[in-house]
């Protein structure tokens, strides 16, 4: 048998994937693993899977007997067989089949050599009939105007009773991709198109992404808009949707099939200064035709430069439809392309073809229609592949061979498309085939360039430094200078740099801040192919300018080499599912994670990237994200961190996930609010950095935090880095977590108490002070300690807590713990009296603490018999009937009461207000007005500092003491 080429080997491995999904019914969760897709297949279809392998990589004289009606993989109700030529893809069959044939190289459906056309009985479809009259392998739609109203743009990709672009997502199931320029009247200082894509199909039942897309979108009001669903016949798949693409600005997607070896040959050297987001990955994956029509309309339109670009692609779609190495035997150029103030919708699907776009507003009810053959001139238009909607009388179709041109407010524009007058632009289109030779014998023999790795799915990841490279962000306050000095142009480092080394692309995904008039249902997501630092890559420039105007409340960004699953895409970190943004730096066993999650976890949860071409397959970094959220769905009782750190622990633990001696962990997760950075990256290398540095022992808190692979920017210092084996928690305004993995062995050295206020010398004191230090052995941890009191060693009340603080090992660590008359637990209800005092240790996550002292557990450490001042309400004396009660409200911010009962007719006392040290601030009389002497702050003139103090109120030859408590 003849080797088989790899876009053979891929059609062969869809062979085995489609009949695999006949077995396993689409919206049922599969019943086993998965880990090799064809697992899945039951033994009666085995002989089918292998007829059709050996079918499409066999010789094409290669005789293959037909299987009868009737037996299994033959043409019945449900059944899709194969049979054909070398490559061939291609639909034919009795009722409810799928059965393939073609020609050597084809791509169609019952069509000529490279066509991408169908033809058929009928389907088992919801709408009956020729299979002539749902022709499409993908579905696009197309919008331009912001006059739309939003439920028209659900009723055509969610809602629509006659059809709708989400249904026909479960008919083209490699995903679904929307993209959208926001009305002008957001105000939003975007860069570039928003772009939402989807590897799940757009009608999956667990996949919300798409109808938050949809709504988001309707919500916007876009002035303009594509949306695609996706049956992959090029390049990769097993990926979210490539289309719509996006070059030079412009959004562009395309219905149909191209030959990839002519549009590269036609390209040559243009691919270097423009080059594609999709290129040569693991065997069997190479450029998308899609993706290489766009920009050879891109470069025809360049070379130019005297035609209008309406006039460009014009002669571009004749000069390539009239180039048999461009367009094979039947055209399939059908496409929609948007610069975001008019959108052109080409109808070139083959001669004779009934693959028709249609547009609306149109037919007998278009909006702005005076009737058929009227003048139409709606605010907005739409075009999509057929008609979508509750409405389907409300379309109109684009004539064949027709570039339509649609401008909000204006008439259609219908440019007929004549190939047999491009036959000079054709020729001048192929006159750099020779030069380009090269790069099409790569793309058809699948040589890979030498640094790519082997068909293995997954690369080996060297035991030294980072294979990929993260920088990350949370909090406010933080300056447009730093964001671009991290990521593009620090002296010392940036990530842009780091993207030369790093040449599997670039993503960058941010939460947009609350106050921007752009609601976004999920994080906004910029992503490369190209590395950052291709000189030719201007889109990651605008992403970092995007970010550096937007300044967002938590950012991610990411440089790519791959090492599992997919490559030659743009970089597909940071991951995001349920509204978390996640980027890994470094490699785990993507088998064994899958093992780990299981079929029904994954049905459940579908990965946006899953097993594509041979040689593909789930992309570890994603399916460690997903293991992460199974573990903590296994802990509902736990907050968020707690659980995290659980998961964490747990992936730790198995060895079945990794080498033990590279547990390549490293990754960092935010939900917007909360930035977690886990530094687990084998012993005594690859540390992550957070910025800015502490500025003393205990740490300080700071408005933002910033975590990276290494420190990046300008400056030699303001780094500091996360501790081995931990997992860090920044949250805006607060000191850094750091929560230690492996559980070391805490416990208290010794506990000291400091007790002073004693004013009126009668051995009861007015404030304390608890101190303890900590030890840790065997790694690092936070630690909080914790204060109560006691009457009698049984009833305990909470007098506070520290911050925690990270201590290591042995070193002294002191924390220090106070607590005064005025605070809110303490005993004034009570006179004065022995208490007992209980410490406890605690660390973050644990809801039980890991160390108790006590007087009982710890007899040294002068925790019992605590005198305390209590309550200071004297009882009215026998001789005068005088008494002086507790002051209210204490503490205070404005004026102090103290109640006072004189007999006698004394109608005012003598006051002296000193601090703790026994300075006098204040003297003077204060009268007694309705029962009560008042003295405020304001009174001493001094501006008094929030504190402690005396007052001391004199009559005659008695003094009263008084303790009052000031606060901001």
């Amino acid at each position: 048998m003849k080797s088989m080429s790899p876009k053979g080997l891929l059609y062969a491995w869809k062979a085995v994937v489609a009949i695999r999904e006949k077995a396993v019914p689409r919206g049922a969760a599969p019943a086993d693993s998965g880990r090799r897709r064809a697992r899945a297949l039951g033994p009666a279809l085995w002989p089918v899977a292998l007829a059709g392998l050996l079918v499409l990589a066999g010789p094409s004289e290669l005789s293959v007997p037909v299987v009868p009606p009737g037996s299994p993989g033959g043409g019945n109700v449900g059944a899709e067989s194969y049979s054909g030529n070398v490559g061939a893809e291609s639909h034919g069959g009795n009722v409810g089949a799928e059965s393939y044939s073609g020609n050597v190289g084809a791509e169609s459906h019952g069509g000529s050599e490279g066509a991408e056309s169908h033809s058929g009985s009928v389907g088992a479809g919801p709408h009956g009939g020729n299979l002539g009259a749902v022709p499409h392998n993908c579905r696009l739609w197309g919008l331009i105007g912001s006059g739309c109203p939003a439920h028209l743009i659900t009723d055509h990709l969610r809602d629509g009773s006659h059809e709708n672009l989400m249904r026909l997502g479960q008919e083209n199931p490699d995903g679904w991709g929307i993209g959208y320029f926001p009305s002008d009247s957001a105000r939003v200082p975007l860069q570039m198109a928003v772009i939402r894509r989807g590897g799940p199909y757009a009608g999956h039942p667990h996949e919300p992404e798409y109808g938050l897309t949809v709504a988001e979108m309707a919500d916007l009001s876009p002035k303009a808009a594509i949306a695609h669903v996706r049956f992959g016949t090029s390049g990769h798949w097993g990926i979210p949707n490539p289309h719509p693409f996006r070059h030079q600005g412009m959004l562009f997607a395309h219905n149909g099939g191209v030959r990839e070896a002519g549009l590269e040959a036609y390209l040559d050297k243009y691919l270097t200064g423009h080059p594609p987001d999709y290129k040569e990955g693991f065997s069997g994956t190479g450029h998308i035709d899609s993706e290489l029509l766009f920009l050879g309309l891109l470069k025809y339109a360049g070379e130019h430069p005297a035609l209008e670009f309406t006039e460009a692609l014009v002669a571009a779609v004749a000069a390539f439809a009239a180039d048999p190495r461009i367009v094979g035997g039947s055209p399939a150029l059908n496409f929609v392309l948007t610069r975001a103030d008019t959108l052109y919708a080409l109808h070139y699907y083959g001669s004779g073809s009934s693959n028709a776009l249609v547009y609306t507003p149109g037919g007998r009810r278009g909006a702005g229609s005076s009737g058929a053959g009227g003048k139409q001139d709606s605010p907005y238009w739409a075009v999509a592949s057929e008609p979508l909607g509750s409405d389907a009388l409300a379309w109109a179709q684009i004539p064949p061979r027709t570039l339509a041109v649609f401008v909000p407010g204006e008439e259609p524009t219908f440019l007929s498309v004549d190939a047999a007058g491009g036959d000079r632009a054709a020729s001048g289109a192929g006159t750099d085939a020779a030069a380009g030779a090269h790069a099409v014998h790569r793309a058809q023999s699948g040589i890979l360039p030498e640094e790519r790795p082997p068909t293995s799915p997954q690369r080996a990841v060297p035991a030294v430094a980072h294979n990929c490279r993260f920088w990350s962000l949370i909090g406010q306050d933080y300056t447009s200078e730093m964001v671009t000095d991290h990521l593009w142009n620090g002296s010392r480092q940036n990530l842009r740099e780091l993207g030369q080394t790093n040449d599997d692309g670039w993503g960058i995904g941010c939460f947009l801040p609350a106050d921007l008039e752009l609601p976004l249902r999920r994080p906004l997501i910029r992503r490369g192919g190209p590395p950052a630092r291709d000189t030719h890559e201007p889109e990651y420039r605008l992403a970092v300018e995007e970010i550096a105007a937007i300044l967002p409340p938590a950012v991610i960004a990411h440089v790519r080499r791959g090492s599992s699953g997919h490559c030659g895409i743009p970089n597909p970190h940071p991951f995001q599912h349920r509204g978390i943004l996640f980027a890994h730096n470094g490699g785990l066993d993507a088998d064994a994670l899958e093992d780990r999650l299981g079929s029904s976890f994954l049905f459940c949860n579908p990965p946006d990237h899953s097993p594509g071409a041979p040689g593909t397959g789930y992309i570890d970094s994603e399916l460690y994200l997903l293991y992460l959220f199974k573990l903590i769905d296994e802990r509902p009782e736990d907050d968020f961190t707690t659980a995290l750190l659980s998961a964490v622990r747990t992936i730790v633990a198995d060895a079945g996930l990794h080498d033990d001696y590279e547990q390549m962990l490293n990754f960092v997760l935010t939900r917007g609010d909360t930035l977690y950075a886990l530094q687990h990256y084998g012993p005594g290398y690859n540390f992550e950095h957070y910025y800015p540095a502490p500025a003393g022992r205990n740490g300080e808190a700071s408005p933002f935090w910033v975590v990276a692979s290494e420190s990046l920017g300008s400056g030699q210092g303001g780094w500091a880095p996360i501790p081995e084996q931990t997992l860090a928690v920044f949250i805006p305004g607060e000191v850094p977590q750091f929560l230690a993995l492996d559980e070391p062995e805490l416990s208290l050295a010794a506990v000291w108490v400091t007790l002073t206020g004693d004013e009126d010398g009668d051995g009861f004191f007015t404030a304390l002070e608890v101190c303890g230090d900590p030890d840790c052995v065997g790694g690092t941890t936070q630690v909080s300690l914790a204060l109560f009191l006691s009457p009698d060693g049984e009833t305990w009340t909470d007098v506070g807590s520290t911050r925690y603080r990270t201590i290591s090992g042995a070193a002294p660590d002191t924390l220090c713990l106070q607590a005064c008359s005025g605070h809110t637990a303490w005993p004034d209800s009570l006179p004065p009296s022995s208490w007992e005092l209980r410490v406890e240790l605690h660390t973050p996550g644990s809801p039980e603490p890991v160390v108790v002292a006590t007087a009982v557990t710890h007899p040294d450490w002068g925790l019992g018999d605590v005198t305390l001042e209590g309550a200071d309400e004297d009882a009215p004396d026998e001789e005068g009937g005088t008494a002086i009660g507790v002051v209210r409200p204490n503490p205070c911010l404005g004026e102090f009461r103290i109640p006072v009962h004189i007999s006698g007719g004394i109608t005012q006392l003598e006051l002296e207000i000193s601090d703790i040290s026994g300075r006098l601030v204040w003297r003077g009389a204060r009268g007694v007005e309705d029962g009560a002497v008042r003295w405020s702050a304001d009174d001493a003139g001094l501006g008094l500092a929030a504190g402690l103090y005396v007052c001391r109120l004199r009559l005659g030859s008695r003094v009263w003491t008084r303790r009052m408590l000031i606060v901001d």
